[in-house]
């Protein structure tokens, strides 16, 4: 039989929780100073107000004009939230200690829990927060007398139905850890040339289940937006039919006649070789016949993208006007990649896109510098729109065979298909060639075909054999001009 659940108030938290947390429950709230336990803490509190519960905010850290001002930076009245803050107590019991060689709590320790036990009997919350276990230990000074009183408070809040969050900012050893019923660890990365990166670990939580690993979060004007991880579990969309074509008849013909939707496809190449303007070809040909498409800028302006596109036969205004196609910039500090695959799931979970750019990996990447698990978010992103038959462009910036990268990021291994595009020498000039590397569905050409882009679209020209250096960077071509595309 399944618990009666409360919610947290947190849509992305109560999504992970499995819709909130089993009620009349202890549970720890872990992390370092910063990372939002007491902006969580409101949050919760403040959805059992919305509720018609009663809420109680128990601290030994915070004033209530601190509270009440860090409340205020998210436009929330706390009102209805009973508030008491025992600093003044907590400070006296410090100076007391310092002062004799009897512990503590056989000075004043015990009439500051008993006046604890009276609010919580006289108020009888149903949500409480206690803000922090980590000064709690400080007052009680013996790990014994700690344990002992904890208990005792624990036991009390069972009896009268309490579901409390206890905060602690020591994220190592807690002797507290085995008395609660969960634990939520919230943690942040400081890249050195972004904003910060947050996330959060359910590290614990009996009797339901919840989704595993760290999820992204971040805190803004109202309070924490937790971006849960893709689901990874559930059946994949069956196939449509045919395949997704270009617009480019050799090129699809190269491909065996097209991508297979729900595939990822990887477009490497140098700068300058056409890897957007390829994957703008396949989303321009799907947009034209019905199919919605999403692109994500990393690296280049929404308004120079859309003018190289025109530049290149393909006006994507009308597509862009019929809600057809989407482009999105984004810039360095925007998301977390928690916060792009959330965006991603919504663009194909409530706009049905059949198609999605990422332009660039290398810009992707660059936006969550750092981040933990960026290789594993997006094998959880293209898994995603894999089972969603989603056909996926990912533009990456090469050098050869490698990804050009100085930490050595590699994420070609995720692709389904390589397409590769590059410079080569010939006739005392540089030209574009095209190859596919790799086709995971089906049979693909092996050959090295010419590539051009010019105002009336892309090109893909005949098969070229007579090359020097094929795997160097600059190949060169030594056979006949005949054979090379027109100027």
């Amino acid at each position: 039989m399944r618990p009666d659940i409360i919610p947290t108030g947190i849509s992305g938290l109560d999504e992970i929780l499995g819709d909130g947390v089993p009620r009349n429950h202890i549970y720890l709230l872990m992390g370092n100073p910063g990372t939002g336990k007491t902006t969580l803490g409101l949050q919760y509190l403040l959805e059992g107000v919305r509720r018609k519960e009663k809420a109680l905010y128990l601290t030994f850290m915070q004033t209530v004009p601190d509270l009440e001002e860090t409340a205020a930076s998210h436009g929330w009245d706390l009102t209805g939230i009973v508030i008491k803050t025992f600093l003044a107590e907590a400070e006296k019991e410090t100076s007391l200690a310092e002062q004799t060689l009897l512990p503590i709590a056989e000075i004043q320790l015990h009439d500051l829990m008993n006046n604890i036990e009276e609010t919580v009997r006289e108020i009888r919350p149903a949500r409480m927060v206690f803000d922090s276990v980590d000064q709690f230990r400080l007052l009680s000074g013996d790990p014994a007398i700690f344990r002992q009183r904890l208990l005792k408070l624990l036991k009390l809040l069972v009896e009268i139905n309490v579901t409390a969050f206890f905060t602690e900012s020591s994220v190592q050893a807690s002797e507290f850890k085995t008395l609660v019923h969960g634990i939520i660890v919230l943690d942040m990365v400081i890249p050195p040339s972004n904003e910060i990166r947050r996330r959060l670990l359910v590290l614990k939580l009996r009797t339901t289940r919840h989704a595993g690993g760290y999820h992204c979060f971040c805190i803004r004007t109202g309070g924490l937006v937790v971006f849960p991880r893709l689901p990874q579990a559930g059946k994949a969309l069956p196939p449509r039919g045919s395949a997704v074509k270009s617009g480019i008849e050799s090129l699809d013909a190269m491909l065996g006649g097209g991508l297979e939707e729900g595939t990822a496809c990887f477009i490497m190449g140098q700068s300058g070789t056409g890897k957007s303007m390829l994957a703008t070809a396949y989303v321009h040909a799907m947009a034209r016949q019905g199919e919605t498409a999403i692109i994500f800028l990393f690296e280049e302006r929404r308004d120079i993208f859309l003018k190289r596109a025109e530049g290149a036969g393909m006006d994507l205004a009308p597509l862009i006007e019929r809600n057809l196609l989407e482009i999105r910039q984004v810039n360095i500090g925007d998301w977390c990649s928690g916060e792009f695959a959330h965006n991603l799931r919504h663009a194909v979970e409530q706009r049905q896109v059949r198609a999605v750019v990422i332009d660039s990996l290398t810009g992707f990447r660059r936006a969550a510098h750092e981040e933990p698990q960026l290789v594993g978010q997006l094998h959880d992103m293209l898994a995603f729109l894999g089972r969603h038959r989603v056909l996926s462009l990912v533009t990456v910036t090469s050098h050869g065979l490698t990804i050009e990268n100085p930490d050595n990021f590699e994420a070609s291994f995720l692709s389904d298909t390589i397409i590769w595009l590059r410079r080569f020498e010939a006739m005392g000039s540089f030209r574009l060639a095209l190859s596919v590397l790799k086709k995971r569905d089906g049979d693909h050409e092996k050959s090295i075909r010419e590539f051009r882009i010019t105002a009336n679209g892309a090109t893909v020209g005949e098969p070229l054999r007579e090359f020097r250096g094929i795997l160097s960077g600059m190949p060169v071509y030594t056979g006949k001009s005949h054979k090379l595309m027109r100027e």
